[in-house]
């Protein structure tokens, strides 16, 4: 098993109508080295509101490369969300 696997985050307004706000600035997560017995990891992340109410939900993209996301998450109107199960290596 190779530690230090990188996965790349980011975050996205999304209005009642599907408009979809620019991406906030990435967030760079990386596993531990040397990887520990444990296998997965768990981050929680954060972000600040966008003071519009026409917002309907933020969306959480996730990848393994910087900017290109293959897996996303709408999360609803709530500022934080744990990604579970990041694998090492």
């Amino acid at each position: 098993m190779e530690s230090g696997k990188t996965y790349y985050f980011a975050v996205a307004a999304v209005g009642g109508t599907g408009l979809e706000s620019p991406l906030s600035t990435e967030l760079v997560f990386t596993t531990a080295t040397p990887a520990p017995v444990v296998t997965l990891h768990t981050l929680a992340l954060g972000w600040d509101a966008v003071p519009d109410s026409s917002v309907a939900t933020y969306r959480v993209q996730m990848g393994t490369q910087s900017q290109v996301y293959t897996t996303s998450y709408d999360v609803g109107s709530a500022f934080q969300y744990p990604v579970s199960g990041l694998e090492y290596g």
